[in-house]
């Protein structure tokens, strides 16, 4: 998990640069930059749920001691 979450900051800076490009008209729209943000965006969303079901698989084995 914290090479995912380096990984994807790293992937969120570049993300950053392309929206700021695009707000200042210097950045082409294509399908494929569509198709990554989305891949990102579920990348994310997916390190988030990991990260939570990890969180109660960890308080389960508390709770049953082990």
């Amino acid at each position: 998990m914290i090479a995912a979450d380096k990984q994807l900051k790293s992937a969120h800076d570049v993300q950053t640069e392309l929206i700021t490009r695009d707000l200042n008209g210097s950045l082409p729209m294509s399908l494929l930059l569509v198709h990554a943000q989305d891949q990102l965006m579920t990348t994310m969303s997916e390190q988030s749920l990991i990260g939570q079901m990890i969180g109660l698989i960890q308080d389960i084995s508390e709770k049953d001691g082990n």
